[in-house]
């Protein structure tokens, strides 16, 4: 049997410290608590914590390098929080989201930022892209840049609720971030 290199598993369904803080920064950045009544929103990747929090019903299933199963056919907001970096095929899942998002809706996208430092971020990430690169992507596929914002998805107070184990912790305060986009579909 074939593995699926990205199925919306690992860590992104428990409420554990990281994804707390970074639900915490995404409904910053979103501008919304949760999903505002009068929004159909599509969470691409399977059902997970930060999707449900807020307040997400629709996610997406299968291998999201070759196809996307979603219940609706048009959405106003698809939110894509670190998928990307788990895939090959990304102008598969550009596609697949331009195909799903209305004319004038807007795409919620985070991925690991590459950095010079860094580390693999982690099992089952097999791309890691700079800030330059996404943007050209998705402008290629017809979506124009309203925002970027870059954060580090861990709390400052990560490093003493690990009690320092390691030299890791101190080190992704300092080089672990991640990238936060809004792109319009044009």
């Amino acid at each position: 049997m074939k593995k699926v290199p990205f199925s919306g598993h690992y860590t992104a369904d428990k409420p554990a410290l990281n994804n707390r803080h970074r639900l915490k920064i995404f409904r910053k950045f979103l501008g919304w608590h949760s999903v505002p009544k009068n929004m159909k929103v599509l969470d691409i990747g399977a059902s997970n914590f930060i999707g449900r929090e807020l307040g997400i019903t629709d996610f997406t299933a299968g291998d999201l390098n070759r196809t996307m199963r979603a219940s609706g056919d048009e959405y106003g907001v698809v939110t894509c929080f670190e998928v990307i970096n788990h895939l090959f095929n990304h102008g598969v899942l550009i596609e697949n989201i331009k195909k799903r998002l209305k004319r004038g809706g807007k795409l919620y996208l985070t991925t690991p930022k590459y950095w010079l430092f860094a580390w693999k971020h982690g099992r089952g990430n097999y791309t890691e892209m700079d800030t330059h690169s996404i943007k050209l992507l998705f402008e290629y596929y017809g979506f124009k840049s309203l925002r970027y914002k870059t954060k580090n998805p861990w709390p400052w107070y990560w490093p003493l609720h690990r009690s320092f184990w390691g030299f890791r912790p101190p080190f992704r305060l300092l080089f672990n971030r991640f990238q936060m986009w809004e792109f319009e579909k044009e």
